[in-house]
């Protein structure tokens, strides 16, 4: 399993091998993190957070554009499916975008899945 890193506030996040009991440390949003000096993996799958998620796949996330960033790059690079997981009442029906927001692959929530596809839901 690995969790997201924040090494450079302007590049994607890096995802860090992490085990049940390993340490810890809070980045500089109090946001726990493995230790930089756990290994690197490079997941199949990323869950993304969010505010708010809309049905054509976009979200409102946290304000720093970290996951914007690594779906960006990782995409581009990698097989890879972004997932957004929330609750009913954070999917409404649009999100206001910038030209720098990525969409993702699924939605998740208590009640639906969405599945993303070619710009329309599925």
């Amino acid at each position: 399993m690995s969790l997201p890193c924040i090494i450079n506030n302007n590049d994607p996040l890096v995802y860090k091998e992490w085990k049940l009991g390993d340490t810890l440390i809070k980045n500089q949003y109090s946001i726990l993190e493995p230790m930089v000096s756990k290994r690197t993996l490079q997941p199949n799958i990323i869950f993304v957070p969010g505010l708010l998620f809309d049905r054509s796949g976009f979200r409102l996330g946290y304000g720093g554009g970290y996951f914007d960033r690594t779906i960006k790059f990782m995409r581009n690079s990698f097989d890879i499916k972004f997932i957004g997981v929330c609750y009913e009442f954070q999917c409404i029906n649009k999100v206001a975008t910038e030209i720098f927001d990525e969409k993702l692959d699924y939605i998740v929530n208590e009640k639906e899945i969405l599945m993303i596809k070619n710009n329309k839901e599925i």
